[in-house]
């Protein structure tokens, strides 16, 4: 696969909707995701561009997404279950899973018309995947000479 952002608003919305997390919240994981330790001083310089703030980071921690890693000096990381949430998103992007469609809850049966595309979507999503994943079939018959 040559763009693996090319379907990231589709693994976005099952992931928001798999774990209940807000766009702001799924963002801010991922970029916490490689800072290992931070502190709160560290990284309030950086949750602006991600529309976030402080309160944002404890509310993951209450949601368990950001533990305490240090009493002193005061550190934080992130858990294994927001591993969890990078790591899978990253195997859908690749190629590497389906995204499994059955697990999507519409709660009302005359959902908008918006949530019956997404589930469309990921139906085809899922169907290009196999496509792209499956090798070429084999000519049958001899060769053609080439003259």
């Amino acid at each position: 696969m040559n763009n693996p952002l090319k379907y990231w608003r589709t693994v976005r919305y099952f992931i928001q909707q798999k774990y209940a997390i807000s766009i702001k919240e799924l963002e801010l994981i991922i970029f916490l995701y490689d800072e290992g330790f931070f502190s709160r001083v560290g990284i309030t310089r950086s949750l602006p561009i991600h529309k976030a703030n402080w309160q944002t980071v404890l509310s993951l921690k209450e949601q368990g997404f950001v533990a305490v890693i240090n009493e002193k000096p005061l550190l934080y990381g992130v858990t294994p279950r927001a591993k969890e949430i990078v790591a899978e998103a990253y195997a859908y992007l690749h190629n590497e899973k389906p995204i499994p469609v059955r697990e999507i809850y519409i709660s009302d049966p005359g959902a908008p018309d918006y949530a019956k595309r997404i589930l469309d979507y990921l139906n085809h999503f899922n169907a290009t995947r196999l496509q792209r994943t499956r090798p070429a079939p084999r000519p049958r018959g001899r060769p053609r000479r080439q003259q």
